[in-house]
């Protein structure tokens, strides 16, 4: 999907602005936040599955596990010929930087798609080739810890359960740890003040992030961002970024794949977060 062009009071595109957000992600994520050692486990999980395997990526942002999980294919050698890759996000500027930056593997299929983590079922059912199972599914970089809002995880988790194949099918969720197990938040990774960060791809252009503020009420650990854009000295755009960041604790989870009918199999942790792979009970 092709971003529409709306001019702001600025002069400067709405495109230009969504491409800015876009690419400062994919740069600050890479260099502060992510392990990239988590592709690694993704990638053995889609080697273990079915033989001709589905593969949704939820809130797959830039596409940044399906381009870990090529490269990672690519060195092995990995048939892509029976693979169906799916990326979903609810972002269209981040699908549209998705679909520009990465080429489907040789053979294989990729799709793109605008959609919702707690509409699973619906989006898959409403492609143009209709899927009605996954082999595996991905919930990466701690996105679920952002379902602050009550009831959503409950609803993730039920689509989880209506869209994995019975028997075979394996979800893979990571769970950003964002508060100790006292329940006192953590700061999230990244410096107070990034410095100016160059674009990879326009000339000129900085990104800087400056942290504002902090504070945490009840369960949900409160973070606000401002980021910068500059063409040179030139300021072109800065726009505040306030993240929230819910704890999650192992009893919740439980209950709510118990509800869901999953089954949790085992985790693996990382130093920044921890994957939980689940199954239909």
């Amino acid at each position: 999907m092709t971003v529409p062009e709306i001019a702001d009071e600025q002069g400067e595109s709405q495109s230009d602005s969504f491409y800015y957000n876009a690419e400062f992600y994919d740069i600050y994520t890479s260099k502060y936040m992510i392990d990239p050692t988590d592709t690694r486990i993704y990638f053995d999980q889609l080697r273990a599955s079915h033989r001709q395997p589905i593969v949704l990526d939820v809130a797959t942002g830039t596409g940044r596990i399906i381009k870990g999980l090529i490269e990672h294919a690519t060195q092995v050698g990995h048939d892509w010929s029976q693979t169906t890759l799916i990326g979903l996000d609810n972002s269209a500027p981040m699908l549209d930087r998705a679909r520009k930056s990465i080429l489907a593997p040789k053979a294989g299929n990729l799709t793109w798609m605008l959609g919702s983590a707690f509409e699973l079922e619906a989006a898959l059912t409403g492609m143009p080739l209709p899927v009605s199972a996954v082999d595996l599914l991905i919930l990466s970089f701690g996105t679920i810890t952002h379902f602050t809002v009550a009831g959503q995880g409950q609803q993730f988790f039920n689509q989880v359960a209506k869209v994995l194949r019975p028997g075979s099918g394996r979800a893979a969720v990571s769970f950003y740890r964002s508060f100790e197990k006292t329940g006192q938040p953590v700061r999230l990774p990244g410096p107070a003040d990034t410095g100016r960060i160059p674009s990879q791809q326009r000339p000129g252009i900085t990104y800087q992030e400056v942290l504002l503020e902090t504070n945490t009420l009840d369960d949900v650990y409160k973070e606000s961002r401002q980021i910068t854009v500059r063409d040179h000295d030139t300021v072109l755009e800065q726009n505040v970024v306030t993240t929230e960041c819910g704890l999650w604790t192992e009893e919740m989870v439980k209950r709510m794949t118990d509800v869901a009918g999953l089954r949790g199999l085992y985790q693996v942790v990382l130093p920044t977060e921890l994957i939980w792979v689940f199954e239909r009970s």
